[in-house]
């Protein structure tokens, strides 16, 4: 028997707040491509929140949700996003 055989299972959660409302003001704007839920956008001071659902990028479907500012990056930008759920 392997000594890792014996470790007692663990769980371990965290609560995380996320902003749902009130909605997204000017000027910035939200898209949501997921036919199959509806995507819940918000904004509180400079915090940001999207409640969406969608296909997994990973099965083949590219369903995302979106808040976005026209115009903030170039064709030429690279943007890097943290997700957190």
């Amino acid at each position: 028997m392997d000594r890792w055989d014996v470790v007692i299972p663990q769980q371990i959660s965290e609560s995380e707040t996320v902003t749902t409302s009130p909605p997204v003001g000017s000027p910035y704007q939200t898209y949501s491509s997921a036919t199959d839920a509806p995507a819940a956008f918000a904004e509180s001071g400079q915090q940001f929140g999207i409640d969406g659902a969608g296909a997994d990028l990973y099965s083949g479907s590219d369903a995302y949700s979106t808040i976005y500012l026209k115009g903030a990056a170039g064709s030429a930008s690279t943007v890097t996003t943290e997700v957190t759920s």
